[in-house]
């Protein structure tokens, strides 16, 4: 099942919430760094973990 991508907000969100219930904060940095940067790869990758 193909999943909508996420806007910029939900992406904070997610990024938000993996830094406070999963991961270190570095790690949400991180992952907002990847989704804003790399948006043509990340739209095509399986967000599926989210």
């Amino acid at each position: 099942m193909k999943k909508a991508w996420l806007s910029w907000e939900s992406v904070h969100r997610a990024a938000l919430a993996c830094g406070r219930h999963k991961r270190k904060r570095v790690d949400a940095i991180a992952f907002r760094a990847h989704f804003g940067q790399n948006e043509c790869v990340a739209r095509h990758q399986n967000v599926g973990w989210l």
